[in-house]
């Protein structure tokens, strides 16, 4: 990737996630605004208000990315498919729905406040263990055709000593997304999509393939659900205890920061750091049944088809370390094997 390349893409990226992070403020603090302002007696109401409030603002937001990755990443997707994207912002206004109805059904007690918020949290962390989405990407994808792809896989996962369920492909064509992804927490299945089978080798297919595989092995998916689990339930009760109990300032705001800066602290903030690990493990993992060489070359190969910059600053804190970062060390491994 030349110079004026990676620039473009920096640029791209910035703009990208300067819209996403504005927006998502917005969104949270129209959020708040209608938390600490709408009464227990008009709740329906409020959450209908809210909901229309905020149409103009994801409106426009998909319209801004949309256009980005338009200029950028030549997408063939049409405006509606970013329109529908743009719902996942209300995963930063339903905590604030449930609260409120949470509050209604505390009664002002402060240990059904809690049980509650405890529910709420535990509900949250069985859907994503169920991820739904599996079944989704099963229903409306494919068998990967080549064999020869398949062989290599299996026999990787052979060496691994692990069982994948299922190799399969998911058209994000439209959206030019060069991806690969492990799901299932049992059941591991190896999920592609076509433009990234389009625009790869069948060995370069096979050594990304090589690296989900390794997130079976290492049991990641597990090991990331357990340990947002026992982040959100420790931080979210310790902040409602202290909200509650110690500061006195009241449910609505110790649920408010118990669940909803619970949640944010794992997600955004502690959670990529694990996953930068685990994917710097899998990487490691997959490279001792792979050439190194191949899987660096195959990760450059992805950064480029995706737009995405080679080198990326470390406050972005992205789930992913940098490409060269991923490169640099598997370069050393090869360096240090002697591995082709």
């Amino acid at each position: 990737m030349d110079e004026s390349e990676e620039k473009s893409n920096i640029t791209f990226w910035r703009k990208r996630t300067r819209i996403g992070i504005t927006t998502g403020i917005i969104v949270l603090l129209l959020s708040l605004i209608f938390y600490f302002t709408s009464k227990s007696s008009n709740y329906f109401q409020e959450v209908l208000i809210e909901t229309v409030a905020l149409i103009p603002i994801l409106l426009i937001s998909s319209y801004l990315i949309f256009n980005l990755d338009v200029r950028y990443r030549k997408v063939k997707a049409r405006y509606g498919m970013y329109v529908r994207n743009s719902i996942s912002y209300l995963y930063i206004v339903v905590p604030f729905w449930i609260i409120s109805g949470a509050d209604i059904l505390s009664f002002g007690r402060s240990y059904l406040a809690l049980i509650y918020m405890n529910v709420i949290l535990s509900t949250a962390l069985v859907g994503i263990a169920i991820n739904i989405r599996v079944k989704v990407w099963k229903r409306n994808s494919k068998d990967i055709g080549s064999t020869n792809i398949v062989n290599g896989a299996n026999e990787i996962a052979g060496k691994m000593g692990v069982k994948i369920s299922g190799y399969r492909v998911v058209d994000w064509s439209k959206s030019r997304i060069a991806n690969a992804f492990q799901a299932g927490i049992t059941h591991y299945y190896i999920f592609v999509t076509n433009f990234l089978m389009e625009n790869l080798s069948e060995e370069e297919e096979v050594a990304i393939m090589a690296h989900e595989i390794a997130h079976a092995k290492m049991k990641h998916l597990k090991k990331t659900l357990v340990f947002v689990g026992l982040c959100t339930f420790t931080i979210g009760n310790a902040l409602f205890s202290l909200i509650v109990y110690i500061l006195n300032y009241g449910l609505r705001i110790g649920m408010l920061f118990g669940l909803v800066f619970s949640i944010f602290i794992t997600s955004y903030l502690l959670l990529p750091i694990l996953r930068r690990r685990y994917e710097k493990e899998a990487d490691i993992v997959a490279a001792r049944y792979t050439s190194p060489g191949l899987l660096a070359d195959s990760l450059l190969k992805l950064s480029k088809l995706n737009h995405t910059p080679v080198s990326v600053p470390r406050y972005w804190n992205l789930s992913h370390p940098s490409t060269s970062d991923r490169v640099g060390y598997l370069i050393e491994m090869q360096r240090k094997t002697n591995h082709p």
